[in-house]
């Protein structure tokens, strides 16, 4: 994967879990800020718009995987491996 920034925050991450080549449309959660976004058509994130991420949250699994990141940030952080 090329390193891509988060749109939310701006942090760049150069990994991914899941799938190991996003296709468009697919939803992406920054390690750094929980923050939402989505893989264009040329698989470049952008942030996910309103009516996304009403749909995004709709979903029941959207939040078990919120809260993995979450925890994941937090040994992170415990580990002195990621700054606030």
């Amino acid at each position: 994967m090329i390193p891509a920034k988060c749109p939310e925050w701006g942090r760049v991450s150069d990994c991914l879990t899941g799938r190991t080549i996003p296709k468009p449309g697919d939803v992406s959660i920054c390690i750094y800020c929980s923050g939402l976004s989505v893989f264009d058509h040329t698989l470049n994130q952008r942030p996910a718009t309103e009516q996304e991420k009403k749909e995004i949250y709709a979903s029941p699994k959207i939040h078990l995987y919120l809260k993995v990141v979450q925890e994941a940030r937090k040994r992170l952080k415990d580990q002195g491996i990621q700054d606030e």
